[in-house]
C-alpha cells in the first residue's frame, strides 16, 4: 500500500469533524483548497500552512502539492487525514 491509499484508509469523517471543533476560521483563503482544509492547516502550522499547501508533499504524496492530491478520486480524505495527524 502506498502512502496516499494508507491516508484514505486512515480517515474517519467522525475524526474530522471532532478535529474541526477546536479550529477557528482563520480568515485566509487559498484558491482551489476548500476553506475547511485551508483553516485546519493554519491552526496546525500558523500562516505558514499556506506556503505548505503549495509546496511539495515529497514523503506523503509522491512530490504531489495539496491542490494536485485534491484533484485525485479520494484526495480530499487522504489530505485530511494527514493533516491531522501533523505536529502543532
Amino acid at each position: 500500500m502506498d502512502n496516499f491509499d494508507f491516508y484514505v484508509k486512515q480517515y474517519k469523517n467522525n475524526n474530522w469533524n471532532a478535529f474541526m471543533k477546536n479550529v477557528k476560521p482563520s480568515g485566509v483563503k487559498v484558491k482551489g483548497v476548500p476553506q475547511d482544509i485551508v483553516d485546519a492547516v493554519v491552526h496546525v502550522l500558523g500562516r505558514g500552512g499556506v506556503e505548505w499547501l503549495q509546496r511539495p508533499l515529497t514523503s506523503q504524496f509522491d512530490g504531489k502539492t495539496a491542490k494536485e492530491v485534491l484533484q485525485m478520486r479520494d484526495g480530499e480524505k487522504a489530505l485530511k487525514a494527514l493533516i491531522m495527524r501533523l505536529p502543532s
